[in-house]
């Protein structure tokens, strides 16, 4: 669907709905390039006040609503198990070939969804209220759980398709949002090692490049003609927040599209959860824990609360180690305060809601 907008209301990120001639007939801009700061100046400077802008609805989620009938199809697959670690290889594969050709400002290859859709067929054959259990198998497999860009970019992907099948997204969402979360941060290709790698806080030099990535992804993709808009949309706004305070653009809710909102959510529990240069991994319950307190005005509520409820209830009967050393089962939620635990070890139980009793360290392969 395409609006007319004017010049001056036009942000950056938007897509041009329209081809733009000057005077001469000559064509400035073509339909449905993404428009950048530089264009944007180059349309005031040529007195240009009206455009056309392509708008994509993001249709409303129903977390009620019926499973649909294609990941009905999807689990007909039901690969086996023991296929995991081959796809999985895979994907990391075609994510480094990905990485590599953006870097390198080609298009890039579609082999990377068909690996993706590999790897979705083992998620949705499982039992839904497993799918946290085969995301942390994911994380087992990186090297002592450090992150690195194919790593978070696959574990993002798997996240964003889980939490779009609790949405009751259309199959073809659920993949579109996979690749998204897949391909967010492609534009890190393109920023300095020695900031990426940094141990301690970034200056505020270092931090203005940072903040240029989403820019830069969404660039990268729009040379891909199988990248859809709404992943470009959502790989370019998925730092925003609602309350205006993320990147690149400082963009209000409003202006923040479903993906880009999935996508916050997955990526952010998933760097809080790997081991980085500049920080530990948090164990699940507290990352989690913190993310709820970022849906005040940060992070979209119904995303976040569903990626709460879903982690926390799946670890039930599972495995941990506390901080103090002990290893023990996850036996009950405490309703009011689920990211608290009660575990029960060989030495007693230990009410995690209670200040005295040590945190969980880590969940353990089961």
């Amino acid at each position: 669907m395409r609006k007319q907008i004017k010049v001056v209301d036009l942000k950056p990120g938007e897509f041009l709905g329209q081809d733009i001639y000057n005077s001469f007939g000559n064509l400035l801009l073509r339909r449905g390039v993404l428009i950048s700061e530089d264009f944007l100046k180059s349309l005031q400077t040529k007195g240009i006040e009206n455009v056309y802008i392509d708008v994509y609805e993001e249709k409303e989620p129903k977390l009620q609503q019926k499973t649909n009938k294609k990941i009905n199809e999807f689990k007909q697959h039901n690969l086996s198990h023991q296929e995991f670690n081959k796809v999985y290889k895979e994907i990391i594969f075609e994510l480094k070939r990905t990485a590599l050709r953006g870097k390198y400002n080609k298009q890039l290859q579609k082999e990377l969804v068909s690996s993706l859709v590999d790897i979705l067929k083992i998620v949705f054959a499982t039992n839904a209220n497993n799918h946290i259990d085969f995301y942390f198998k994911c994380k087992r497999l990186q090297d002592n759980n450090m992150y690195t860009y194919e790593s978070h970019s696959l574990n993002t992907g798997i996240l964003c398709a889980m939490i779009g099948q609790w949405l009751s997204l259309s199959m073809e969402e659920v993949v579109e949002v996979a690749i998204t979360g897949c391909l967010h941060d492609i534009g890190k290709n393109r920023i300095p090692n020695k900031i990426l790698d940094k141990r301690s806080k970034l200056n505020a030099d270092e931090w203005k490049i940072m903040q240029t990535h989403p820019i830069i992804g969404a660039s990268i993709l729009t040379k891909t003609e199988w990248v859809k808009p709404k992943t470009i949309i959502g790989v370019l706004r998925h730092h925003e927040r609602l309350d205006g305070s993320g990147y690149p653009y400082g963009c209000p809710g409003s202006d923040i599209p479903l993906y880009a909102r999935i996508v916050a959510v997955s990526g952010a529990f998933d760097t809080m959860t790997s081991n980085r240069p500049y920080a530990t991994a948090m164990n699940p319950f507290a990352a989690i824990a913190n993310l709820k307190d970022q849906s005040f005005g940060q992070l979209d509520a119904k995303i976040t609360r569903l990626l709460y409820e879903k982690m926390l209830v799946s670890n039930i009967q599972n495995k941990v180690e506390l901080a103090n050393g002990d290893r023990g089962t996850i036996i009950y939620l405490d309703p009011a305060n689920k990211s608290k635990p009660i575990v029960r070890t060989d030495s007693g139980y230990y009410d995690l809601t209670q200040k005295s009793a040590p945190a969980i360290k880590k969940i353990l392969k089961v």
